[in-house]
C-alpha cells in the first residue's frame, strides 16, 4: 500500500515537472510535432520513473546486542488508531472508479453518435452527420459534425483541421491519456497536461 502511494506521488511529481518545463520553454513553440512528442514522452516517463529504484549498499560490521536491555512491549491493542493510508487509498480507488465509469460513458456516447448519424465516405475518411448540438471532432478515421451549425466557409476550415487530426492519429493520444488520467485524476497538472495535449 505504501509503495503504491509513493509511486503515485512520484508519478504526479514527474508529470508536474514535465508540464512546468513545457509551459516555460515549449508552449510558444510552433513545431507541433516536437510539442506532441515531448508531451507523450512526458507521460511515458511519469509512468516509468516510479519503477526506478536506486539502491545504496552500506557495509556494516557486527552489532553487539545486550539481551538484558530488551524493551518491554505492551500487549494492549491500540483500538483508537486511525489508518490514514487505508482511507487515502479508498478515496483514490473511488476516484479511479468514477473516472473509469465516465470514460466508458463517453465511449458509449461516441459510439451512439456514429451509429445513429448519416455516414458517407470520401478520401479515406468516414463523415458522420449528426443532428445533435455537438462540436465537430474526429475519432480515428471518423469525422463527426453537425452541418447545420456552421457556415460553408467555417465548415471547410473545420473539416480540414479534423482531417489533419486523423492523419496524426490524434485519437490514439487522447485515448491513451484518458486511460492515464484514470490513475492521475487527483493531479491538477494531469488535467492541464490533458488540455495541452488536446490542442497539439
Amino acid at each position: 500500500m505504501e509503495a503504491l502511494l509513493q509511486g503515485l506521488i512520484k508519478s504526479a511529481t514527474a508529470l508536474g515537472l514535465f508540464y512546468i518545463y513545457f509551459k516555460t520553454l515549449l508552449s510558444k513553440e510552433t513545431f507541433f510535432v516536437v510539442k506532441r512528442v515531448y508531451l507523450i514522452v512526458g507521460v511515458l516517463s511519469s509512468l516509468f520513473i516510479p519503477l526506478v529504484v536506486i539502491t545504496d549498499y552500506v557495509a556494516a560490521g557486527p552489532i553487539p546486542f545486550d539481551w538484558s536491555n530488551l524493551p518491554i512491549v505492551s500487549q494492549t491493542p491500540n483500538l483508537s488508531s486511525w489508518d490514514w493510508k487505508t482511507t487515502l487509498l479508498q478515496a483514490y480507488s473511488f476516484g479511479v472508479f468514477l473516472k473509469a465509469i465516465r470514460l466508458l460513458y463517453q465511449g458509449f456516447c461516441v459510439t451512439r453518435l456514429i451509429g445513429n448519424g448519416t455516414q458517407y465516405r470520401e478520401s479515406g475518411y468516414t463523415y458522420i452527420l449528426v443532428d445533435q448540438k455537438a462540436l465537430p471532432f474526429s475519432f480515428f478515421n471518423y469525422i463527426i459534425y453537425n452541418p447545420n451549425l456552421h457556415s460553408a466557409t467555417d465548415l471547410e476550415t473545420i473539416l480540414k483541421h479534423e482531417k489533419e487530426q486523423c492523419k496524426k492519429t490524434h485519437t490514439l493520444d487522447v485515448v491513451f491519456f484518458q486511460l492515464f488520467l484514470i490513475t492521475q485524476w487527483f493531479n491538477s497538472f494531469a488535467w492541464l497536461y490533458h488540455k495541452r495535449l488536446r490542442k497539439t
